[in-house]
């Protein structure tokens, strides 16, 4: 985009704000400091785009009345369109600046990925950052226009569905897979506070891993926690003798759940151990979450539970510099003879990743039959509301950016093969980015209810 000047517009250090009406007719331009925002006129519809340069904005692009701003998608269908197949992968260096965290802490998740990475000399601006951070999710043209592009998530954002929600916690519980997502998104927020290696939890130390919290302040005072809970089965009383059991055990997370006074954003996400434990059954642990925890012990009903769908790895992530382009590309990649490593087809078939599908579609069965005890209610209840966050469409078609993928040269953070969990930053930013798209469409939390026309409490939006 040109500036009024005319001059090219620097998107990396210009803080604009244009106004560009029918022909020559140029509102004027101030000066902003944290976001460069562009309001035009297309055809007679306007259309608000506004990004964020690491302390910005992050919003996605949307047609007027933009319904972030007008307080969400009341259809309840672009949660479930936003992500899904059908969408691709597009490279763009000029904003993967927008894609790096700021402080960049070293973190389990490929360690110290992006402090190894060295510019090719022959190509410093393209090759500046990791590839893997380079890529932007679009979804189909229809759904861009209906429901807005996803952007990267910067604090600005992250404060301003918080504040709209009421939320005063962030709460992460499941596996290894969830620790990414969880410090991703303390990386996103650019929250500074060191997490300590070990912990206390009745007299017992536990890892970092294991459980940790840090503590946003947003600008207009409001403090969000963002903690993490590791329970790779949710609840190893299913399956494990006590003297096997993983700590922290049951217990911690959920009476940490149920001790804490304020609002909850609860993100829950089990599946992926569940394969190399063939004593532990999937349903049995989705049936005891939705129909014990939920609908009986959660009397939470101001809380939200976000539940994640698991991802497959990539039996190609060691080789991979670039994402699928297609839904066809990453099912030949399962192919033998597309695995030209023979370790590679080993570790593949140990894993099991063919057996995700079938735990995420019980899942989401748990979450529609929830949805619909709810609806029963004629409102709030049992439980808190519980919504999708399908991950797996724009997951699957990234085999780069795993922590043994090519681009990680730490020689300290990079197994030999682990093409499930991701480097950070990379894909895994997109879960984040996903999830607070989708809740900044729900209502705020000081909205009056819905009613249907006998006056009764509507059912509130399948998302």
């Amino acid at each position: 985009w040109p500036s009024v000047d005319g001059s090219p517009l620097n998107p990396t250090s210009d803080r604009n704000l244009l106004f560009v009406g029918h022909g020559d007719d140029v509102g004027g331009h101030a000066k902003m400091n944290t976001s460069l925002v562009l309001l035009f006129a297309l055809g007679g519809t306007a259309v608000l785009i506004l990004n964020a340069f690491r302390d910005g904005v992050s919003l996605s692009q949307r047609s007027l009345p933009a319904l972030y701003a007008a307080g969400g998608d009341e259809s309840g269908t672009c949660a479930s369109r936003r992500g899904a197949s059908g969408g691709h992968w597009e490279k763009d260096v000029v904003f993967a600046q927008d894609q790096q965290y700021h402080p960049m802490v070293p973190n389990r998740m490929g360690k110290r990925s992006n402090d190894a990475h060295k510019p090719d000399p022959s190509d410093p601006e393209n090759t500046k950052y990791r590839a893997p951070t380079t890529y932007f999710w679009r979804d189909s043209p229809e759904t861009e226009e209906e429901c807005g592009r996803l952007i990267p998530l910067h604090r600005a954002e992250f404060c301003r569905v918080a504040e709209r929600l009421e939320l005063d916690r962030i709460l992460f519980v499941g596996d290894s897979l969830t620790y990414g997502m969880s410090y991703a998104l303390r990386a996103q927020v650019g929250i500074k506070a060191k997490i300590p290696n070990k912990i206390l939890v009745d007299g017992v130390e536990i890892l970092q891993d294991d459980h940790w919290n840090v503590t946003h302040v947003c600008r207009s005072g409001r403090k969000v926690i963002i903690e993490e809970h590791r329970s790779d089965h949710l609840n190893d009383e299913l399956g494990f003798p006590a003297e096997k059991r993983r700590l922290p055990v049951l217990r911690h997370w959920i009476d940490n759940y149920l001790d804490f006074s304020g609002k909850t954003l609860l993100v829950v996400n089990t599946g992926a151990h569940f394969p190399a434990r063939p004593q532990l059954d999937y349903r049995s642990v989705m049936d005891w979450f939705f129909d014990d925890l939920l609908s009986e012990k959660f009397d939470r009903p101001d809380d939200i539970v976000i539940m994640r769908t698991t991802p497959p790895g990539h039996p190609d992530c060691t080789t991979a510099v670039r994402p699928h382009a297609s839904e066809e590309e990453f099912l030949a990649s399962f192919r033998p003879e597309n695995i030209p490593i023979k370790k590679n087809r080993l570790r593949t078939s140990q894993y099991r990743w063919d057996t995700f599908d079938d735990m995420d579609a019980y899942m989401k069965e748990k979450v529609a039959q929830h949805k619909s005890r709810r609806e029963i209610h004629l409102g709030p209840g049992p439980g808190p509301a519980v919504h999708l966050l399908d991950v797996v469409p724009l997951t699957r078609l990234r085999p780069d950016g795993h922590v043994s993928g090519p681009d990680n040269l730490d020689p300290l953070g990079k197994p030999e093969f682990d093409c499930l969990h991701y480097a950070l930053p990379g894909p895994i930013d997109w879960w984040n980015n996903l999830m607070f798209a989708n809740l900044a469409d729900l209502p705020p939390a000081n909205a009056a209810p819905a009613t249907s026309a006998d006056g009764l409490p509507a059912a509130p939006p399948q998302t």
